[in-house]
């Protein structure tokens, strides 16, 4: 959604309440840089719940720095690094961040 379909909305419901008289109580919280405190485990994870293709998944974790080291086939757990690499506007983020929170609003 745009954020001038957003204010808009916002705007409606607002001029609806108040032509009625009642209270209206908003509160935001910017979600802009959520995604870089997701747990990718747990991402991943809610993806393959979801029948994401295990191509996809993979693919994404290599893109997200995990790794595992195997020695004498022991393996470690997964292992992050962090790349140097700005990746701000990246159009799948919100699709991401969206699966990792869903289920949160039927918890509360």
């Amino acid at each position: 959604m745009r954020c001038s379909h957003a204010i808009f909305l916002l705007r409606s419901v607002m001029d609806f309440y108040v032509s009625k008289s009642t209270t209206v109580n908003i509160a935001f919280q910017d979600l802009s840089k959520a995604f870089d405190k997701v747990n990718h485990n747990i991402l991943f994870r809610k993806l393959m719940q979801r029948n994401v293709p295990g191509v996809l998944v993979k693919l994404l974790h290599s893109w997200y720095g995990c790794f595992q080291l195997s020695l004498d086939g022991a393996r470690t757990s997964l292992v992050h690094f962090r790349y140097n690499v700005v990746l701000d506007k990246v159009v799948y983020y919100p699709v991401l961040f969206a699966v990792y929170i869903d289920g949160i609003i039927d918890k509360l």
